[in-house]
């Protein structure tokens, strides 16, 4: 592979993002029963959408800052 590709595909930080993403999945599962636990009713579809909600401002945080890096590796 090619330093470019390498750029685009580093294994560190794809295994990073697998792990937040899961870290994020957890909690989440932990934080559903733990409200369960306190008698609280969540709907399933609340919990789903929470989730989701989460899960896509983590992927947005992770794109933009491999865009910030890109654009200035770019410029320098």
């Amino acid at each position: 592979m090619n330093s470019r590709t390498n750029r685009l595909l580093d294994p560190l930080q794809a295994v990073i993002g697998l792990f937040v993403f899961l870290g994020v999945a957890l909690t989440a599962v932990a934080g559903y029963a733990l409200v369960g636990t306190l008698g609280v009713t969540v709907t399933p579809d609340l919990a789903v959408a929470v989730l989701s909600a989460v899960s896509l401002a983590a992927f947005l945080a992770i794109t933009s800052s491999w865009f910030r890096e890109d654009v200035g590796r770019r410029r320098a």
